[in-house]
């Protein structure tokens, strides 16, 4: 059995490999629309263009790689979701994939997570939203490993500059995208949710 993860190539997509990757015994297929240049030489991860428009040929895919597990990073500014509602569809069309994780990191616009969570409902499929807060890699780069973009957010390190919403004594939740890798490495193993519903 393999995960997929959709978006694999991106900046948390990359990290989400390295950390199912260092917990072992599983095999990554990246899902992609286009692969290009030469992917890391890794045997356990397999890098596949697919077309999110063709739920047939993505259930196809699943089903090829034996995928049970699907992760998707796979994010969208304007809130449009329709590549993430065919991911849905096919891994619940497919043979062989069981579990979903919705693209709920960062900040894809509330749309298109609450159309994520209700075509979820609707499945078989179990599922899991990862609510992480803010990442913490935007803070921290180019100092401290991350795959994401140097991208300031409120706090613009380089120019010494920074612009806090409200009081700024607001709690906020900041997780780094390594944490986030390890988090789902962890549930994307059954024997883990397993317990947890024993213990539920």
């Amino acid at each position: 059995m393999s995960i997929a993860i959709a978006g694999g190539t991106g900046g948390l997509g990359r990290a989400l490999v390295d950390g199912i990757l260092a917990k072992g015994k599983r095999k990554v297929l990246v899902l992609t629309r286009k692969v290009s240049g030469s992917p890391d030489a890794n045997s356990n991860v397999r890098f596949v263009a697919v077309d999110y428009s063709n739920v047939d040929s993505l259930v196809l895919v699943l089903e090829e790689h034996n995928v049970d597990n699907v992760i998707s990073t796979v994010n969208s500014i304007t809130g449009e979701n329709q590549s993430g509602l065919n991911l849905i569809e096919a891994s619940e069309r497919s043979k062989t994939t069981y579990r979903f994780v919705p693209s709920y990191f960062a900040f894809p616009p509330a749309i298109a997570k609450k159309t994520a969570v209700e075509a979820l409902k609707k499945t078989s499929l179990e599922w899991t939203a990862v609510y992480n807060g803010f990442f913490l890699d935007y803070f921290g780069t180019p100092r401290v490993k991350s795959y994401m973009d140097d991208v300031a957010f409120f706090a613009d390190l380089a120019n010494n500059v920074a612009s806090i919403p409200g009081s700024g004594n607001v709690p906020v939740v900041f997780t780094h995208t390594s944490d986030v890798a390890r988090f789902i490495a962890g549930v994307t193993f059954h024997e883990v949710v397993r317990m947890a519903e024993d213990v539920k």
